[in-house]
């Protein structure tokens, strides 16, 4: 399709500051760049939808508290060098395409009303429609090299968490979003990583079952002994764990620790006593989950299921930890199918209610276990 002059929202850079500004491009919009290209590289195709989140960020970053409104694969504008910018919905050559978007067929696939009837103009209406075009995007391309069980997981959380309108559960602020959305990694990055041993995770994967356990408990307490020691002389310092501050984020504090205490043993024991002497205890999962995460964001994914399985001897009945850890157990591509299945039963055994969780099923349909 021949390229035609839109009218959209740029947002402009002033030193610190930044603001939304009207322009006009030559491109298409993303419905018609998609039809005529449907094999894509896939670094292309997730440069474009990374862009995409990035302009609807700007747009409730840096503009009035509103909402966008319309956004879809019909508001959004592909220029010839693949940058993406918004439709600019109140400009007047505009009128056409809005006509398309108001559309009752558009409408009913990309916008959800009820969210705006129960919590007015927020981002939460924005986060939706993005998710529905994520999923359009996703429908309408071959991404060359296909992507992998576990892009297809990732960005299958990530439009999930898009579309569900309950704070608790999903997104309601694009900073969330953007915090989540995968990595692409490079196919030499994952070459080199298949042929990494996993024997970290395999020892901590094989503690399951009940081996090297007495060993395990001798270093465990060995380490705790050298981190007491360390906290009594960083105490005499000035250096407490009150440093950390009882009021702070937990996120907040989990970084701290993290960089604070270079091992595991150091990093668990720390938060727990951190926990403990605070009146935090309740929030246990959220830190251990917290403390995962951070490594699963460094790529380190054998740490962060190590976390994850510390943290499910501790909370034992929680259903977050053990789909965190699945979820994370499945995503390391060196670990032998064996041994995942293997975990996997032995959690299902434990937990079967986790079953019936919407994140267990895309898991189990991601990885076909």
């Amino acid at each position: 399709m021949e390229k035609k002059e839109y009218d959209i929202i740029k947002i402009v850079q002033h030193g610190k500051y930044c603001e939304r500004i009207q322009d006009t491009i030559f491109g298409q919009t993303l419905i018609y760049w998609l039809k005529y290209h449907p094999q894509t590289a896939k670094e292309e195709l997730w440069n474009l939808m990374r862009k995409m989140l990035l302009q609807i960020t700007w747009f409730h970053k840096y503009g009035e508290k509103q909402t966008y409104g319309y956004l879809s694969p019909y508001s959004v504008i592909v220029k010839e060098d693949e940058e993406i910018y918004l439709l600019d919905l109140e400009a007047e050559g505009s009128r056409e395409t809005v006509r398309q978007i108001q559309s009752r067929t558009v409408r009913k696939y990309f916008s959800n009303p009820e969210i705006y009837k129960q919590k007015g103009i927020c981002e939460a209406v924005d986060i939706y429609s993005f998710g529905r075009t994520l999923q359009y995007m996703l429908s309408q391309s071959e991404p060359d090299p296909p992507l992998t069980k576990k892009e297809e997981y990732q960005l299958a959380k990530l439009i999930q968490n898009c579309l569900k309108a309950d704070g608790e559960k999903g997104y309601i602020t694009f900073s969330m979003v953007e915090k989540h959305f995968p990595k692409l990694r490079s196919r030499r990055k994952r070459e080199i990583e298949k042929k990494m041993p996993v024997v970290a995770l395999g020892c901590a994967v094989m503690v399951i079952f009940g081996s090297a356990v007495g060993k395990r408990m001798t270093d465990q307490s060995k380490e705790k002994g050298k981190i007491i020691q360390a906290d009594e002389t960083r105490e005499q310092e000035g250096a407490t764990l009150e440093n950390f501050g009882y009021t702070e984020k937990l996120e907040e504090v989990v970084w701290k620790i993290s960089e604070r205490e270079q091992t595991i043993d150091g990093q668990v024991l720390a938060l727990e006593i951190y926990l403990k002497e605070s009146g935090r205890g309740a929030e246990k999962e959220e830190a251990f989950l917290c403390l995962a995460q951070r490594y699963e964001e460094n790529d380190r994914i054998d740490d962060a299921a190590e976390i994850c399985r510390r943290g499910r001897k501790v909370l034992p009945q929680s259903k977050l930890l053990a789909l965190t850890y699945l979820e994370i157990l499945w995503n390391v591509e060196g670990l032998e199918l064996e041994m995942k299945a293997q975990v996997t039963k032995g959690i299902l055994t434990e937990l079967p209610e986790i079953q019936e969780q919407e994140q267990f099923k895309i898991l189990k349909r991601a990885y076909g276990f």
